[in-house]
């Protein structure tokens, strides 16, 4: 999430998951995060790659609707673990300094990360 918010934004899931149950954390923070993908898109709507957006959409759909229907099934515990796995992961990322070349990228890679980011 770059809309604002910096290098704290990516950790505030993980640390307010720390205090409080998941589930409250992520309906407590989804109007922030919402506004931060606004604030996003608008600062970068000229150099936008619509072709992906558009590959990316029906996964995306997919993904918050597989999502809304795991968070009621699955343990708070387990959500915790994949929020923490996915903290580590981006932390990695930013700490090594390189970006991932999306310049190649097939289009169908765009519908699936797009369900995975739902």
């Amino acid at each position: 999430k770059g809309g604002f918010g910096g290098v704290g934004a990516p950790v505030a899931l993980p640390s307010m998951a720390l205090g409080v149950p998941v589930d409250l954390a992520l309906g407590a923070l989804l109007p922030i995060l919402i506004a931060m993908d606004v604030v996003s898109v608008l600062a970068h709507r000229k150099n936008a790659d619509t072709s992906a957006v558009l590959y990316a959409l029906p996964g995306a759909l997919i993904g918050v609707v597989l999502g809304a229907a795991l968070i009621a099934i699955v343990s708070p515990e387990f959500v915790g673990f994949c929020i923490g796995v996915l903290a580590i992961a981006f932390a990695f990322m930013a700490l090594s300094g390189k970006s991932p070349n999306i310049s190649h990228r097939p289009n169908w890679a765009s519908s699936v990360f797009g369900a995975l980011s739902g």
